[in-house]
């Protein structure tokens, strides 16, 4: 059920009455635009508060599970494996994978999070989301951080780069940021059930 918000028209003189009904009579009232409270756009949250990025990626026949990991300097901080199926009936078609990081929250100075939406027929069927709270010196700002051009495709049992930031100390005196051990997201497509080569990454297992 749609809940419309409404104003209730306070009381004034009878000349304003008039001047309302005038109007009404002689058809030229403006066209109204209905007004209703809505949410605010999760995206502008995130512009305010984060960093994040999302990509969907079309997956090809022989992938069978996605990987995700975020990393800082030689550490893995967060994961995410996401089983794609073989059934061609019921697999994906494809995976939208959002990352990215909230700081500060009320409870945790830098929330990094990975987020992946399985597709089918243009429609989310199943959805997943991994997040860590970071120490960090708060307050932070997030600020971009080069991690290479997003690829336009994907190739098998490869590291791909999609996303970094660095996490910048904010207030008087605080140092200008630097590309210092970045927070940078990886994805690779596995054709088997195997888990993830993190090596291959130049980081150690969580």
């Amino acid at each position: 059920m749609r809940v419309v918000e409404r104003f209730v028209f306070a009381h004034r003189s009878w000349q304003v009455w008039l001047v309302a009904l005038a109007v009404c009579a002689s058809g030229l009232a403006a066209a109204q635009a209905p007004v209703a409270r809505t949410d605010i756009s999760a995206d502008v949250l995130l512009a305010l508060l984060g960093s994040g990025k999302a990509v969907e990626i079309d997956l090809p026949d022989d992938v069978r599970v996605v990987h995700v990991v975020a990393t800082r300097g030689d550490e893995v901080i967060i994961e995410r494996r996401t089983e794609i199926g073989v059934d061609p009936g019921g697999r994906a078609a494809s995976i939208v994978v959002s990352v990215g990081a909230v700081g500060p929250t009320l409870r945790c100075p830098l929330l990094v999070f990975i987020h992946v939406s399985l597709e089918r027929e243009g429609h989310a069927y199943g959805s997943g989301m991994s997040a860590g709270c970071i120490e960090v010196d708060a307050p932070v700002a997030l600020w971009p951080a080069r991690v290479g051009f997003l690829a336009p495709s994907f190739e098998v049992d490869t590291w791909y780069a999609v996303e970094g930031f660095v996490a910048a100390q904010i207030g008087a005196g605080a140092p200008r940021p630097t590309p210092d051990d970045p927070f940078v997201f990886h994805v690779y497509l596995a054709t088997d059930d195997a888990d993830a080569p993190i090596e291959t990454l130049g980081v150690g297992p969580r």
